[in-house]
């Protein structure tokens, strides 16, 4: 996307990110929950995992319009999303750590955060006269399949961390 934005013809690009990205993400968020609800977590543990799925999915399309102000040079734009992101994150977890909220605060934390970064990203693409359009090309997102064995292998160092972090722990530790 960067480097189409950059070089005059982001918008294809972008709308073949955010197809892949639409297309595929539910499946992602979709395996997350049916595997803790699997390995038979409680309750708010698998609502947890929920949020962080879709508070990871809305961050990976932010990712994806946040690369038009980099493909455009708009580096303010960025820091300001990614800054103000992470500058919310950290009160609203800190927040829920304090006020005893437990995992579904902090995933309720992340989740609007990173909604809040993906939504005002979008804006900020429009502002520039970018438009994500209604139309996706099936070739796009077919052609995304070929990068998902990399994004296999890091599911699967994640679950060692995860099913690592539950064998030393108890449930919502981990």
């Amino acid at each position: 996307v960067i480097r189409s934005v950059a070089a005059g013809n982001g918008t294809e690009a972008l709308q073949d990110a955010f197809a892949f990205k639409l297309r595929f993400g539910p499946i992602a968020l979709f395996l997350m929950i049916a595997c803790a609800w699997w390995a038979d977590k409680p309750a708010d543990v698998v609502l947890a995992v929920f949020l962080v799925g879709v508070s990871t999915w809305a961050m990976s399309v932010g990712d994806a319009f946040n690369a038009v102000f980099k493909g455009v040079q708009r580096a303010g734009y960025s820091a300001l999303l990614v800054g103000g992101t992470y500058i919310c994150l950290t009160g609203l977890g800190i927040g829920a750590m304090i006020y005893g909220a437990g995992i579904l605060g902090i995933a309720v934390a992340y989740t609007l955060c990173r909604l809040g970064f993906m939504v005002a990203a979008w804006v900020l693409i429009r502002r520039l006269g970018y438009e994500i359009g209604k139309m996706f090309r099936w070739q796009a997102v077919w052609a995304g399949v070929y990068f998902m064995p990399a994004v296999f292998f890091v599911g699967i160092l994640l679950n060692i961390n995860f099913l690592t972090a539950d064998g030393l722990g108890a449930g919502a530790e981990s």
